[in-house]
């Protein structure tokens, strides 16, 4: 275990719920955009209509990624309570889904959030 700007990295620390949460989303992400391309690529070959038992799971899949990408884009920071990838400039936001922080305060990703009072 090794100590890194005010918290500890390691395989055995426990995460907060609201970093799991953000994890899983990211998981659900990860599984089901591949397997989309996939489905779509193989559908390209087939007729695909809803009596296609192929279309039910590429629907799936595409709706997965869907919600899992709203879910991680509107992700609230625990300190500011905006959203974490997000940052608005007029009317558009210009997320940034990679980011380290909070794109409003400055909070860092995986720090444990603050206790409420």
């Amino acid at each position: 275990m090794r100590y890194v700007r005010g918290m500890f990295e390691g395989p055995h620390q426990p995460i907060h719920p609201l970093w799991r949460a953000y994890r899983r989303w990211w998981s659900v992400l990860g599984i089901s955009a591949p397997l989309s391309v996939g489905f779509a690529l193989v559908a390209k070959e087939s007729d695909l209509t809803l009596g296609n038992p192929l279309s039910w799971p590429l629907l799936v899949a595409f709706l997965c990624v869907g919600l899992a990408a709203l879910q991680i884009l509107n992700f609230r920071c625990p300190v500011c309570r905006r959203q974490f990838h997000s940052r608005w400039h007029g009317p558009f936001p210009l997320p940034n889904p990679l980011s380290r922080g909070c794109l409003n305060c400055g909070f860092p990703k995986w720090r444990e959030p603050p206790r409420e009072r």
